[in-house]
């Protein structure tokens, strides 16, 4: 069976870094960063306890997507196993996730432009993908339906995985 993919929500309204890549603006989206995690973790493993063995915790999610770029390998290889324990345990099998996510990802191609992502590699850019994710992590999590947020939290985690690594091939790069 064919996954469903809702429309990626669109506000009009364009961020456009120096490479000149795109994401819709966070005017008038809630920034889940401004809550204490430990309190926020602590609400969402309450609102969610009777499904807690299948679902990534905040708390956990929190560490990876800002941790990532501190470890290098051990952080980016964390931001993948994260991914794959949330399409894993939130679609009848992997595949379907995985198939749900290329959806995903070509909607957000029709929208943007193929691989548009990888232009948007500031500090900046990162910073809004850890934002980003987050956000979407706790609208899943509470059960928002305007728009894919499960796959809107892993594209957010790819991202966070390909930036970190290229960050660290280029200081690898600069040590030889």
């Amino acid at each position: 069976m064919k996954p469903t993919i809702k429309p990626i929500k669109d506000s009009g309204k364009r961020y456009t870094n120096e490479h000149g890549g795109m994401r819709d603006t966070d005017e008038g989206k809630p920034k889940f960063k401004y809550i204490d995690s430990e309190f926020l973790s602590k609400l969402l493993e309450l609102y969610k306890a009777q499904y807690a063995e299948r679902y990534v915790t905040y708390k956990i999610l929190t560490q990876h997507v800002y941790n990532a770029e501190a470890d290098t390998k051990s952080g980016y290889d964390k931001l993948i196993v994260t991914a794959k324990s949330l399409l894993h345990f939130n679609f009848d099998s992997f595949y379907e996730g995985l198939t749900a996510f290329a959806l995903f990802m070509e909607a957000g191609a029709k929208k943007y432009s193929f691989e548009n992502w990888k232009l948007l590699n500031t500090p900046e850019d990162i910073e809004r993908f850890k934002e980003s994710c987050l956000r979407h992590y706790v609208q899943w999590q509470v059960g928002q339906q305007d728009e894919n947020h499960l796959l809107a939290t892993v594209f957010n985690l790819m991202a966070l995985f390909y930036h970190t690594r290229k960050q660290e091939e280029s200081r690898n790069n600069k040590r030889i």
